[in-house]
């Protein structure tokens, strides 16, 4: 009677170490297939492409820094290369003093040309603005801004 009991009790551990391996096993083939999904849920944007939460330490992390923060001469000190402050002042002047110090920003995925990043963004606000930025990579983790190209509703610059 004691060697059925016993026989009893070790199926009923068995199947129950059997159920749990089984229920760990489906509940990991669900994380792994549920994970590449996650990247997948942010939506694309039709003027700049795949919206992407920015990676600390990544390209689009920087650009949207520097979106973020407000305009001036440091801005310009602290990202673009000395030999085309000027120029890209020139050019970009008013589209940075209208953009720069942006709170809602939605970035893309940067788009690798060579030795160039190019970023996508868009910004929302009074009026909605996309671009993009041109970075290069002049040492390990140290950037320069070389163009900005952006677009509003109705007119491009």
């Amino acid at each position: 009677m004691s060697s059925i009991i016993v026989n009893i009790i070790t199926f009923v551990k068995i199947t129950y170490v059997q159920r749990y391996f089984r229920l760990f096993f489906l509940i990991g083939v669900i994380i792994l297939l549920i994970g590449p999904l996650h990247a997948a849920i942010l939506p694309k944007n039709v003027d700049i492409g795949q919206i992407i939460e920015p990676q600390e330490g990544s390209v689009e992390a920087l650009a949207k820094d520097a979106l973020s923060e407000p305009y001036t001469l440091d801005w310009i000190q602290r990202y673009v290369p000395a030999s085309l402050q000027a120029g890209f002042v020139h050019t970009n002047d008013e589209a940075l003093s209208t953009i720069l110090g942006s709170t809602a920003i939605q970035m893309a995925k940067a788009i690798r040309r060579t030795q160039l990043w190019e970023v996508p963004f868009c910004i929302f606000g009074e009026e909605y603005w996309w671009g993009v930025m041109v970075w290069v990579e002049q040492n390990p983790g140290s950037w320069a801004l070389l163009s900005l190209s952006l677009e509003s509703e109705g007119q491009g610059r």
